[in-house]
């Protein structure tokens, strides 16, 4: 009969009669097997046992989890700061398209305005004008005079007309009329 101990498993003796001592479901460590006969006698044996831990709970493979646990926490903040990039990129380029839109129809409103405002009084000139022309009694130097304020007038028309029609192109109200 023997009975033995496993120093940092065991908290009392075991007496047996076989000659196997089994454990299973040792945790990894350092252990003595102390081994002695039942019967006093002084003489004991005594065995030094290292568990090894599997491969997946050593120090490496821990230093291993750290740093790709440090990788992957790399590569989402990377991923987190693109996105907010993108995001702010998005965000200035659709403010800066809205102010250019603005900037584009206050453009177009200034030049429809201010063509309307030139239009007007350039009828009321164009018509008075045709007005003086038609009287009979003018000198020609004078009727001369008048023919080239009408040829003028009628060029600054003409422009303002185009620039009215500029800012309804722009705008898609006018209809574009191809030709050679």
């Amino acid at each position: 009969v023997y009975e033995y101990i496993l120093e940092n498993f065991d908290q009392q003796w075991t007496i047996t009669k076989d000659k196997v001592i089994r454990y299973t479901s040792l945790p990894p460590g350092r252990y003595n097997l102390i081994v002695r006969k039942t019967d006093n006698h002084p003489k004991k044996t005594e065995i030094s046992i290292f568990i090894t831990p599997p491969f997946y709970a050593s120090a490496p493979a821990y230093f291993v989890y750290c740093v790709l646990t440090f990788l992957i926490l790399l590569l989402i903040l990377h991923f987190i700061k693109k996105n907010a990039l993108l995001k702010l990129t998005l965000q200035i380029e659709k403010s800066e398209k809205k102010h250019l839109s603005e900037l584009n129809q206050m453009k177009q409103n200034f030049f429809t305005n201010v063509s309307h405002e030139f239009r007007t009084p350039l009828t009321l000139i164009f018509s008075q004008i045709d007005v003086i022309l038609k009287e009979n009694n003018l000198q020609r130097s004078i009727k001369n005079k008048f023919l080239k304020i009408r040829k003028h007038t009628g060029e600054m028309q003409y422009l303002i007309n185009e620039l009215t029609h500029l800012t309804k192109l722009e705008q898609g109200n006018f209809p574009i009329k191809v030709s050679k």
